[in-house]
């Protein structure tokens, strides 16, 4: 099933009907290479919404590349004081999943990071986790400024100004870059509140079984760290709650998961030290139900795995 288009935005560019015209990828490169009009922030926007829709262009041709340099000393430095299109003109080139686009224009980003709300951080950092060979590490500016402008709100108890979604998206990211030990610990302790007082209020819907279950999945991450002294205190036990609330609110769209999803579920609530057996009892059920129903055997894991840090990753 083709993906759908992104609309166009709503912008004026001088090459908007010439875009238009353009079958393919190399086409509308082709125009903003041989132009000698510098470019605007209105045609980078037009220009990245065509070559997302069109989809057949090589990152790694001398015309793309020509275009990122474009954007590098024409457009981002006239937004340099702008967050908002700054981060929109980030997040077309991370849809676009190109490194070398992200390795020139990511310092204009970080940049604008301390004039940024956490939904920009987020959202940014959650989206690079789905490109191959992209490595955020914990002590980036990126999930610093992530991490420190959410818990600026959490700590105040401004539970209304960080989504539920944004909340899941930010933990999430943290485990799929490998940050464990405290730091995942600290994260998870800062956003138990907020996650609980969205589940008291009804809006587990905002996260979505996907994202519940991620959750389930970072908490699994942390379950198994040998620290008696972690595993003592207070803050664990709280964890520990939101632990139980995922339990409460994935059953209630347990038979809407995938084969995938109840093994992550039945590894986390399996090694967990309460008492879960009804839950794991109607996991192991919605399992045989999709299993009666020839589901497919789950892949293998941590074979061929894109997250795994080479010399050749994109580290920011």
């Amino acid at each position: 099933m083709p993906s759908a288009k992104v609309p166009l935005p709503p912008l004026k560019s001088v090459f908007a009907d010439a875009f238009m015209r353009c079958k393919n990828g190399p086409e509308v490169l082709s125009i903003i290479n041989k132009t000698a009009i510098p470019l605007s922030y209105g045609d980078a926007c037009h220009a990245l919404t065509h070559l997302t829709n069109l989809g057949d262009f090589k990152r790694g041709s001398q015309e793309f590349r020509g275009f990122i340099a474009k954007l590098d000393t024409q457009v981002f430095p006239r937004i340099a004081d702008c967050p908002m299109k700054t981060w929109r003109l980030l997040r077309y080139l991370v849809d676009l999943r190109t490194r070398n686009g992200l390795k020139v224009c990511m310092p204009w980003f970080e940049k604008t990071l301390p004039q940024c709300d956490p939904h920009v951080a987020i959202d940014i950092l959650y989206r690079l986790y789905r490109i191959s060979g992209v490595h955020v590490k914990y002590t980036s500016p990126l999930m610093q400024a992530a991490l420190q402008k959410t818990f600026d709100h959490l700590d105040k108890d401004q539970f209304d100004a960080v989504s539920p979604r944004d909340l899941y998206r930010l933990v999430y990211a943290l485990g799929v870059f490998r940050v464990r030990g405290p730091p995942l610990r600290r994260a998870l302790t800062r956003v138990t509140p907020a996650l609980l007082h969205a589940f008291r209020n009804g809006k587990a819907t905002d996260i979505g079984s996907e994202g519940l279950v991620r959750i389930a999945w970072c908490i699994g991450r942390v379950i198994g760290d040998d620290d008696d002294q972690w595993c003592e205190t207070s803050v664990w036990k709280q964890v520990q709650r939101l632990l139980k609330g995922v339990a409460k609110e994935i059953r209630l769209v347990l038979d809407s998961l995938e084969n995938k999803d109840l093994l992550v579920l039945e590894d986390v609530y399996g090694k967990a030290e309460a008492n879960y057996k009804p839950f794991l009892k109607d996991v192991r059920a919605a399992k045989a139900t999709i299993s009666y129903y020839g589901a497919p055997p789950p892949p293998k894991r941590h074979i061929n795995d894109p997250r795994r840090v080479t010399s050749e990753t994109l580290k920011f």
